[in-house]
């Protein structure tokens, strides 16, 4: 997933939250280092109060009984799964009214989902390589990613979201010009999700033309037995990518456990990149020892020219931004 994707578009575009002084009127609104919203909308006089935390520019849910308990290594970050179901590792659940209102809240969300797509091009020549499959819902409490990712975390429910945004991302692929690759997001706890290797899941069929872009927001030391459940990916045809790679888990050590074909640089080297010396010697060694190992590096975020053609110049592979295409329903176009 971009973080263009998570974090707080500008200029009115999608996803965008809400800002301390665009809350409506029966909105509480706290700042204690943090910009909070408590955003009742949609929600009924006696249902859950949702807190919409913004944390590093990314936007965090929490329902209002979670905030004292919560705990983590990092801010913002997703705790430890505390069990393993058919639905999913959960993170702490909310109780009582909490949990039944965001459980309604994301049934909701669920039933609007569906998926707009962004190009990936090829640096060389600007041709088209792939598409990004990017969760969007209609919902109104639960319309970005990482609000919609963070709920579905706290229920247990990433497994519910994930088979949902496997089956929608697939269903346009007929349309797809051949040999274009779909990239699909994969939370790194549904590498224990049974269905996701099942001859009857609906990527399988196609999963030659598949990559799966392993979204570390838990950690994988939290996932057994990573290496045989890549393999069997492998097996059926799929292709490993790690997405922002040098953010939060997404590290060196994930590349060594999932020997990935693809990596996609974090935008935080990305953005400025024309301008900051030390972020091209960054990107510059990163391209040259991932061309050494035979993957293939990605530099996603793009939103001007300059950082294109630095981009290019340090050898990056692929690209995708803004300034090469905004997502939307299939198949959007590449600016020439």
């Amino acid at each position: 997933m971009s973080r263009q994707e998570r974090a707080r578009p500008k200029n009115g575009s999608e996803g965008k939250g809400l800002l301390a002084s665009e809350a409506p009127a029966t909105s509480k609104v706290h700042d204690s280092g943090v910009r909070k919203v408590l955003d009742r909308r949609a929600l009924e006089d006696d249902a859950p109060c949702l807190v919409v935390e913004y944390v590093a520019g990314e936007r965090v849910l929490r329902t209002e009984s979670e905030r004292p308990a919560r705990r983590t290594a990092k801010m913002g970050s997703v705790a430890r799964p505390e069990r393993h179901s058919n639905r999913g590792p959960r993170t702490r659940r909310p109780e009582g009214k909490d949990l039944e209102g965001l459980e309604a809240i994301l049934d909701r969300a669920l039933s609007s989902l569906w998926m707009a797509y962004q190009p990936i091009v090829r640096a060389a020549t600007g041709s088209l390589f792939g598409y990004e499959a990017l969760l969007r819902s209609e919902d109104p409490v639960l319309p970005d990613p990482g609000a919609f990712l963070d709920a579905a975390e706290r229920l247990g429910r990433v497994y519910d979201v994930g088979r949902a945004v496997r089956r929608k991302a697939s269903e346009p692929m007929n349309r797809v010009p051949h040999p274009a690759l779909l990239f699909v997001n994969l939370h790194a706890v549904e590498l224990m999700d049974e269905t996701l290797t099942s001859p009857s899941a609906p990527l399988t069929a196609i999963a030659s033309r598949v990559v799966l872009e392993i979204t570390e927001r838990a950690s994988l030391e939290s996932i057994d037995d990573v290496p045989s459940r890549v393999a069997r990916l492998r097996e059926l045809g799929f292709r490993i990518a790690i997405d922002d790679l040098g953010a939060g888990y997404s590290g060196l050590t994930s590349v060594a456990r999932l020997e990935p074909e693809f990596v996609k640089l974090d935008m935080s080297l990305v953005r400025d990149v024309h301008k900051s010396p030390v972020k091209r010697k960054l990107v510059r060694s990163m391209t040259a020892l991932f061309k050494d190992m035979g993957v293939t590096v990605v530099a996603e975020g793009i939103e001007v020219v300059e950082e294109r053609d630095t981009l290019v110049e340090l050898g990056c592979d692929l690209l995708q931004g803004y300034l090469l295409a905004r997502p939307g329903r299939p198949f959007p176009e590449v600016r020439k």
